[in-house]
């Protein structure tokens, strides 16, 4: 249904985690092993990161963006442009009426779909059933569907809720309809500037706990990779960022290393670069839970398990483990606790103030 463009795919995405260029590390423990020689992870000296301080304008700005977001009921007047709705849908060929594609959508909160089909709903009413034509644009449906490719469709569709956008004032009113803790206007404007001191402490903490583990990395050098777990990645890799290419962008491979402007032998050697990044981290994790005694127990698993799927927006553990797989589940679930140990582990001090004197005549010197 959505319209697919084609934007630059970073290989790294498909990893959980990637290396940078952190903090040198200046520690006190090393690991060694046949596959990886860690000089430094325990102890490691990383910058503290202060969170940022929330002035009053942004504290404005989020209100500003809840009021806009204030929307009412629509029963009495069709769908029009601009108007937030839910909409049944099912797609057939016109060619032979077979169905290819069903389920529920939004229209409204920023999504984009093919010419069309959006502007097809423009006019109907509520719980109004009709028809939309469309012809998919070429390669739409990618090899798993070539058949939409050009294809003209029949969309049915019905509008099963409409919302319009209305103008709001922060009232003591509306705050405690938009919020559970606020009654009046000026708890909620505290609540709100908690709400992003946290946020801003939270980003914080993250820039900390990447720049400790990247420092760590910086401190793993490689012996060998384990051939048959290296294939494996390569091959795991291979398949996910042509499923991407497929379904996400509805283009073929071929067609993706021409728009790239890389052969399909430099397409490889990035495969293979990011799967023994991958390796490297995951010979670290394994190497630094085995030193350490981070090991995850089966109580532990399975208590860690729905905490994961729940900070991950899985409904359930089953969800989860069918789209990401088991071995990949409890790798994350090992290197989140890798992780904290070292963060829990490293020393972090405050970052050195640069001399502004020194720099201010570097800067007259160079002009």
């Amino acid at each position: 249904m959505k319209r697919k463009s084609i934007v630059a795919l970073l290989l790294a995405g498909c990893m959980l985690f990637t290396a940078g260029c952190g903090a040198n590390g200046k520690g006190t423990k090393g690991i060694s092993n046949k596959y990886v020689k860690i000089s430094q992870y325990k102890g490691i000296e990383v910058e503290k990161e202060e969170a940022q301080k929330v002035t009053d304008e942004e504290v404005n700005n989020y209100i500003e963006s809840v009021l806009n977001q204030q929307t009412k009921e629509v029963t009495d007047r069709p769908l029009k442009e601009g108007d937030i709705a839910q909409v049944d849908y099912k797609g057939k060929l016109k060619s032979t009426g077979e169905v290819f594609d069903e389920g529920t959508l939004s229209i409204g909160n920023g999504e984009t779909y093919v010419d069309g089909f959006e502007e097809g709903l423009y006019g109907h009413k509520l719980n109004e059933t009709f028809d939309i034509e469309v012809t998919f644009p070429e390669g739409y449906g990618g090899e798993s569907k070539p058949e939409l490719s050009n294809a003209d469709v029949i969309f049915t569709a019905t509008i099963t809720s409409i919302q319009e956008r209305v103008e709001s004032e922060l009232t003591d009113e509306l705050v405690k309809k938009i919020s559970e803790k606020s009654d009046t206007v000026d708890e909620y404007k505290k609540e709100v500037r908690k709400t992003l001191e946290e946020s801003n402490e939270q980003t914080a903490e993250g820039t900390m706990t990447q720049d400790a583990w990247n420092a760590v990395m910086d401190n793993v050098k490689v012996v060998k990779y384990p051939e048959d777990e290296l294939k494996e990645k390569e091959k795991q890799l291979d398949e996910q960022m042509k499923m991407i290419l497929e379904q996400s962008y509805q283009i073929e491979f071929e067609d993706y290393l021409e728009q790239a402007g890389i052969t399909e032998e430099e397409y490889n050697k990035q495969i293979t670069e990011m799967a023994k990044e991958y390796l490297k981290q995951n010979l670290t994790i394994e190497a630094i839970a085995k030193e350490e005694g981070l090991e995850l127990s089966d109580k532990e698993y399975k208590k860690e398990i729905k905490v994961f799927a729940k900070e991950n927006g899985y409904s359930d553990e089953k969800t989860m483990l069918e789209t990401l797989g088991e071995d990949q589940v409890k790798e994350a679930i090992l290197q989140n606790k890798v992780m904290e140990w070292i963060v829990d582990n490293s020393k972090f001090v405050k970052a050195k103030q640069e001399d502004t004197s020194t720099k201010n005549t570097e800067e007259k010197t160079a002009e």
